[in-house]
This record gives C-alpha cells, structure tokens and sequence, in this order.
C-alpha cells in the first residue's frame, strides 16, 4: 500500500538505511516460482513500484535453485523465462528509474550463465546481485566471479565460504567473513575498483553444510557443456580447505535461540573484518 511505502521509506531514511527490495523468483518454470501476485510480469512490475515508493534503485530477482538446472528444458529454458520477462518489464523500470540485478541463487547459476542473461536483457538496465557463497555452490572460485561480472554488478550479498575434499567430491559451509578461504582485502579491493558504487551486504549463512557430490557421473547431467578446465579454481579451493564441525546448541539450550545468538556473533565478527579490511564509507 502506497502510505505503507511511504512510511517505510521516511523511517529508514531517518535512520540512514537505504533499502535494496528482491522479489525471488520471475521465471515461472522455476521450482520456486510463486504465484501469490499473479505471474512473472505483474510480480516483477509490482517489484518496481514498490522499488520506485522506497527509494530502492534496484529491483533483485533471480530464476530460483539448484533444481531448476533438472526442470523440463534445463536451465537454458529457465533463463529464456528469466530474459523474457525482464525484457517485457524494461520499460517500465527505466520510466521509474530502476534496474534490475539478478542474482546467481542456490546454485541455479554460474557466473558465464548470469552474463548471458543480463547481455540478452540489456545491461542498460539489467546488472548483476553478486553472491560469493553462492559461486561456491556452482563449483566457481567467487574471486573469478567478480573478475567476470565486476563491472556490472549493482547490489551484493557476501558472506565467507570454506570447501574441503570429500569421498562424493567436496563439501562446502559459509562462514563469517575472515573466517573462511575469501581473500577479504583482495575482494573488497577488487570490488572498490570494478564497482564502487555498489553495497557491500552482509548475509550470513553459517553452520549448515552443503555437499557437491561431483565424482558422482549423475550430478553432471545438470552440466552438459561444463569442461573440466572450468572447476579448476574451484578444485584448488577444496584442496586449501578444510571440514568445518557443525556446532550444536549446549544441554538445556532451545535449538532457536542458539541459532540466533550463534548468527548474530557471526554477523558482528563480519562487520569488524569488512571494516578492518576497507569496506565501508569512511567519514572525513
């Protein structure tokens, strides 16, 4: 509701918050497309007066999760929905003066595959959420995804990552920042110069560990045209990295609130690192 908006706006701005908005899924083949407001179109036009109320210069959408790479037509036809219904919305974020950022999500895209979609929607208004954790998941050193997508990316949520070797290929779990395999000066440098203007978002994620299982012959039938050369970062990765335990709530303790003050340490200790390593606006 538009007095809603409104509110939401004036309270962030006396706070200093600028807010970024993301409507998750707009390719309607998607595992996790909802139909809640309507179709594609009308969720990411809603997006982008919403965007436009809150003083958001981006609208973040993605195609949805790793799944969707064994949806009827791969991946391929996925990102065909998602160019589609950016290229049908277009007008309407550029009268508003907005762009979109896609976001690599869940292991739904690798870095090459987000730069074809946003060249085939327009990078005029069409740029890049760029998440490190994520790049993991898609077997992707993130240091090569922001070297690819850098210069386009308008919006990011980073969190740390560590990877090790296992029998079924590798496992990987996000850590908070410092903590893990990111060279946290190289990257805050790397997206100083390649995009400047562009929020450093912290999203931590920790405690959960994810498996790749890449020696299995079935996991690559999500990957027809992936070489060998092109997971080599990311198996130089896995070699320097090391299991991670998982830790678990004291006697008595409830399991929620463990989660919680466990995440919070993690995003306290975050900040200190981004700071300490340039992030951030430095007043003079």
């Amino acid at each position: 509701e538009p007095d809603h908006l409104r509110k939401l706006k004036d309270d962030a701005a006396a706070r200093g918050i600028r807010i970024y908005i993301g409507v998750g899924s707009v390719a309607e083949g998607s595992t996790t497309f909802s139909k809640e407001h309507g179709n594609a179109d009308a969720l990411l036009a809603l997006g982008v007066r919403v965007a436009a109320a809150v003083g958001s210069p981006v609208v973040n959408c993605r195609i949805g999760a790793f799944p969707d790479r064994s949806t009827p037509g791969g991946i391929e036809a996925r990102m065909d929905e998602l160019v589609r219904v950016l290229r049908a919305v277009r007008s309407r974020a550029q009268d508003a003066g907005v762009k979109f950022a896609v976001e690599n999500h869940a292991g739904d895209l690798r870095s090459e595959e987000v730069l074809q979609v946003i060249q085939a929607a327009g990078t005029d208004v069409v740029g890049v959420m760029l998440d490190p954790g994520n790049a993991v998941w898609a077997m992707e050193d993130p240091m090569h995804q922001l070297d690819l997508l850098g210069r386009h990316v308008l919006c990011t949520s980073v969190r740390d990552y560590m990877v090790w070797e296992t029998a079924e290929g590798a496992t990987f779990q996000w850590t908070a920042l410092g903590e893990g395999l990111m060279d946290v000066p190289a990257f805050v440098g790397k997206m100083a110069e390649l995009c400047p203007f562009a929020p450093l978002h912290l999203e931590i994620i920790s405690n959960s560990p994810r498996p790749i299982p890449y020696l299995k012959p079935e996991y690559w039938k999500v990957y027809p045209h992936l070489r060998a050369a092109d997971i080599v970062r990311f198996l130089a990765l896995c070699r320097r990295g090391r299991a991670l335990k998982v830790e678990t709530p004291p006697a008595g303790m409830n399991a929620r609130e463990f989660d919680q003050q466990h995440q919070r340490a993690e995003l306290e200790r975050s900040i200190v690192a981004a700071r300490r390593h340039g992030a951030g606006l430095k007043s003079n």
